[in-house]
């Protein structure tokens, strides 16, 4: 969940029963920015593969490929700025 998140563990602790954990979390602008650009949505489904299956971002792909096939990319977009959020 970590590495998904961008998350950065500094230390935690395991107790008897619950667990203590100090984490840093990443600015959200910065973190979202590394799936901006020409490979961003490419960068954002091989992300996505740290916690969805392969079927899962393969049919997410396929739907955005489909949408804008039929001329739906602003949905499309939609659709990516979602997965992002």
């Amino acid at each position: 969940m970590a590495e998904f998140s961008g998350i950065k563990v500094l230390t935690y602790c395991l107790m008897g029963h619950h667990f203590h954990l100090l984490a840093e979390e990443p600015h959200g602008q910065t973190w979202l920015q590394r799936f901006e650009g020409p490979d961003g949505e490419a960068k954002l489904l091989e992300h996505l593969r740290i916690l969805y299956s392969r079927a899962y971002v393969g049919l997410l792909r396929e739907e955005l490929a489909d949408l804008r096939r039929r001329g739906m990319a602003a949905l499309a977009e939609q659709r990516v700025a979602g997965v992002k959020t």
